[in-house]
């Protein structure tokens, strides 16, 4: 079954949460994170979000 549409409000503020399947790690080496760090960096730059805070921890990540 399909997952219900989401509601969008302009200049709302989301938290977005991620994390690995069986709480599996997502990041395990500085490699990782940096890859991590410079994909968020080229997203926001290509849709223009915000992101006000991020926590990247070893098995899941917040973006607010």
């Amino acid at each position: 079954m399909p997952r219900q549409v989401r509601v969008q409000y302009e200049d709302a503020i989301y938290h977005v949460m991620a994390r690995g399947n069986r709480l599996d790690k997502i990041v395990r080496t500085d490699e990782d994170r940096e890859f991590f760090e410079e994909t968020i960096e080229e997203v926001v730059g290509r849709t223009g979000w915000l992101v006000y805070a991020y926590a990247l921890m070893g098995n899941h990540y917040h973006l607010v």
